[in-house]
């Protein structure tokens, strides 16, 4: 099942690199689950409502040492496959790409450096999860 087994990357102008999530800050008043619908978005033009996005895992995001802050960060999954209709919010994003959870994972696990880096303990809970969607266990 093609929803199951792609994710979406996009080109962060940011970091000058592949990126697996679209995020940003909650703002006063709004729930983590009306930043993520939010910050779909603005970035990447796609709509989602609440019950489309599914929760995968919270984890402390010590950010500081890679360039960005010191949060937690709530991922949520949308599923989708690549006829998924998106518009690039150009400010932060400049392309998108459809690869494989598998693929994905490989590049996690392998600390690619064509992708933005991220925690040890956040490679971890993503890869967790990863390797249950490819299991076919939610």
């Amino acid at each position: 099942n093609s929803t199951l087994t792609l994710s979406i990357l996009f080109y962060s102008l940011q970091t000058k690199k592949w990126d697996i999530s679209s995020a940003g800050h909650v703002e006063k008043g709004k729930s983590i689950l009306e930043t993520a619908q939010c910050e779909l978005a603005e970035e990447l033009g796609i709509t989602a409502n609440a019950g489309e996005l599914q929760y995968a895992f919270t984890i402390p995001a010590e950010q500081t040492p890679l360039g960005g802050c010191n949060a937690f960060e709530h991922v949520y999954f949308l599923h989708g496959n690549s006829e998924t209709k998106m518009s690039l919010g150009m400010e932060e994003v400049s392309g998108v790409s459809w690869v494989s959870a598998s693929k994905l994972l490989a590049a996690l696990q392998n600390g690619d450096d064509n992708y933005a880096p991220r925690t040890k303990q956040y490679c971890e809970a993503m890869g967790s999860f990863l390797k249950k969607m490819l299991s076919g266990i939610d």
